[in-house]
C-alpha cells in the first residue's frame, strides 16, 4: 500500500512538472489550452513510466 501511495506522488509530480513545460509550450505556439493538456498527459505518462519502474 505504501508503494501505491509513492507511485501516485510520482505521478502528480511529473504531472505538475509537465504541465509547466506545457504551459510554457502553450504560450510559445500561441495555445495556451493545448500546451497544458499535452503537457499534463505527457507528465502523466512520464509518472507511469517511472512508477511502474520503481516496481
Amino acid at each position: 500500500m505504501n508503494n501505491d501511495k509513492r507511485n501516485n506522488e510520482l505521478i502528480v509530480l511529473s504531472m505538475s512538472i509537465g504541465m509547466g513545460i506545457g504551459t510554457t509550450v502553450g504560450l510559445l505556439i500561441n495555445n495556451l489550452a493545448l500546451g497544458i493538456v499535452l503537457g499534463s498527459s505527457i507528465g502523466f505518462a512520464i509518472g507511469m513510466i517511472r512508477g511502474n519502474k520503481k516496481k
